[in-house]
């Protein structure tokens, strides 16, 4: 009947509709997702079973000075990228063979003949079991920063923790975040003292109630202000001995130039002091005695 010919053709438009929509909603989350990858710093890509790759963002391309039609279809050993190209082919077919994604670290050569980056690589293995697809994607990000940053920051430690003068580091309100060798000894910790036990205490507790009310009120927002500050203090050890130092407060802050701590560094100046007054009783012992004899001249 006409009527069941209506129907039939409103059925097959609307199916033609919903396919029409469903391709532009592909086709817009598609769209989406290129711009996110090409807009991203993370190198990232996709292969087949075979190791081909498939796809990959800006970062990729130019990071190896490629085109994406000179990769496409192309394997590791092909573009003998870095020189390992089997050993690459060969991270992938683990990932695939284990189905667990696989992480390492790994250097590469910019092909515009920057210096090498380090990378956090991560191989993660696809199985589509409706489309019998398999492949890996792989997601690389530039940790070359950090790593220098983090062998940095060892070496200051090391040069911190081997000092022979005391140093410390607190936050902005005081609370210890690191103490060490030297300063411990200054200040009578207890050899037993782990970190919580130091960031239990405040770095004001080591000092003589004027000296605390000094660094409050006239150091600390000097510090802030200037970045730094020298001169003698009088600091209080762990059993209430009580000695002069020359400090130095130096202000450390973020990347982004904001306060986040106080470093300090502590010498113990007692020696200095003691030999200072012994040359002045010296000194005033001589004129005493040039007067005397001046006196018995005359």
């Amino acid at each position: 009947s006409v009527a069941g010919i209506l129907e039939e053709i409103s059925h097959l438009v609307a199916t033609e509709n919903a396919l029409i929509s469903a391709r532009e909603e592909a086709r817009r989350r598609e769209l989406t997702l290129s711009i996110l990858l090409d807009n991203i710093p993370d190198v990232v890509w996709s292969k087949d079973e075979q190791g081909r790759y498939l796809d990959c963002n800006k970062a990729f391309l130019d990071f190896n000075g490629f085109s994406i039609g000179e990769i496409t279809g192309k394997n590791d050993q092909d573009l003998n990228l870095d020189g390992k190209g089997g050993y690459y082919q060969q991270r992938d077919q683990e990932a695939m063979q284990t189905g667990l994604t696989i992480y390492e670290q790994s250097w590469g050569q910019p092909k515009n003949g920057g210096e090498p980056r380090l990378f956090d690589v991560c191989r993660v293995p696809i199985t589509g079991e409706s489309s019998h697809f398999r492949g890996t994607l792989g997601v690389a990000r530039d940790i070359t920063e950090r790593h220098l940053l983090i062998n940095q920051l060892k070496l200051f430690k090391s040069f911190a923790d081997n000092s022979a003068q005391g140093f410390a580091m607190a936050t902005l309100d005081g609370e210890i975040s690191y103490f060490n060798e030297t300063i411990r000894s200054l200040l009578g910790v207890p050899e037993e003292a782990n970190d919580a036990f130091l960031a239990e205490l405040n770095h004001l507790e080591f000092y003589t109630e004027p000296t605390q009310r000094f660094l409050q009120e006239t150091v600390i927002p000097y510090v802030k202000e200037k970045g730094v500050w020298q001169g003698e203090l009088e600091a209080k050890s762990f059993d209430g001995r009580v000695f002069p130092t020359h400090e130095t407060y130096f202000l450390l802050r973020d990347e982004e130039g904001k306060p986040i701590s106080f470093g300090d560094v502590m010498n113990d100046i007692s020696n200095r002091n003691h030999r200072c007054m012994q040359l002045d009783q010296v000194e005033e012992a001589a004129e005493q005695a040039r007067e005397a004899t001046n006196q018995q001249l005359a």
